[in-house]
């Protein structure tokens, strides 16, 4: 896979162990300046592996007591995945909403995984 990271929360790559790479920023936040530089990376998804991106609604989704989800929080769910990228999202929803409580959402909470099955 090639990619370019502008700035954004890294896309996590899992597999049946947990956490197996972060991809980090390549550049800037896209719009800063019209000079700016990305590098282009590339990495290899092995069979099994799932892709995982999230905005920072994630891990700043708040509880009735005004405390963040954290990516720690999110991390330990990543480091013992569910086998599928439909089962992983659902994992990391229930753990949020039983986080939140029924607070009220202040920003967009997004996830999109992708698992490579062959």
């Amino acid at each position: 896979m090639t990619y370019v990271n502008a700035g954004h929360e890294p896309v996590i790559i899992v597999n049946r162990f947990g956490v197996k790479e972060r991809l980090k920023a390549t550049g800037p936040v896209v719009g800063m300046s019209p000079e700016s530089q990305y590098k282009v990376k590339r990495i290899f998804i092995e069979p099994g592996d799932i892709l995982i991106g999230y905005t920072d609604g994630v891990t700043e989704a708040l509880s009735p007591r005004k405390k963040f989800f954290t990516k720690k929080q999110f991390f330990m769910i990543l480091e013992n995945p569910a086998p599928t990228a439909s089962k992983l999202i659902k994992q990391i929803k229930g753990e949020l909403d039983n986080h939140m409580g029924g607070a009220p959402r202040f920003d967009d909470i997004t996830m999109l995984a992708v698992h490579r099955k062959i």
